[in-house]
């Protein structure tokens, strides 16, 4: 970090107050990291180190197997009892696929 000077100042929309910085100037800026980092790290999916995607990737689940993973993991930091809701309702299409009285 280094000390520009003492007063706020606006850079590309971006406002700075004494210190910035390094990479003040680079093209990218700190909102698009920030929206990049919410596609490839959601803050829902930041509490743990293991990520939905490794496990469902390592486990070769299927899209409604996958989708209980996704669900139930980010469900106390995003949607509570609506993603747990999801959960089951993902679940129960992959139980139907191996009940033989649901046609």
């Amino acid at each position: 970090m280094h000390r520009i000077c003492d007063t706020c100042f606006t850079l590309k929309g971006t406002q700075y107050e004494n210190w910035v910085d390094k990479n003040i100037y680079a093209e990218t800026t700190k909102e698009e990291e920030q929206n990049m980092d919410a596609i490839s790290k959601p803050v829902h999916y930041n509490y743990s180190t293991v990520q939905p995607i490794d496990a469902i990737e390592a486990w070769k689940l299927n899209f409604r197997l996958s989708n209980v993973i996704k669900y139930v993991a980010r469900h106390r930091q995003k949607n509570g009892l609506e993603d747990l809701k999801k959960a089951l309702w993902y679940l129960q299409r992959e139980i139907d696929k191996y009940d033989p009285d649901v046609q």
